[in-house]
């Protein structure tokens, strides 16, 4: 597979500046609290102790993609 979009630009350039814009976005407790309140459905985000949640210092990601993919994970307290 050819790793390239229709205008010729690498992919793994074009990836890489919204995943930075979204891990700083929502790398901050209160805006993630926010997306999940309002994406999650109401019985489970009323399940959830929101001051409770932290950005795990921890990623899912292989070393040799870092540099073009990056993901957040949480951890949230049970009511």
């Amino acid at each position: 597979m050819d790793d390239t979009n229709e205008t010729g630009e690498s992919l793994k350039r074009v990836g890489y500046p919204n995943d930075a814009f979204f891990k700083d976005v929502f790398s901050e407790p209160k805006h993630a609290t926010a997306f999940f309140q309002g994406h999650l459905r109401e019985t489970l985000a009323a399940k959830a102790d929101w001051s409770s949640l932290v950005v795990l210092p921890r990623s899912f990601v292989k070393s040799s993609l870092q540099q073009i993919h990056s993901n957040l994970v949480f951890s949230v307290r049970s009511r």
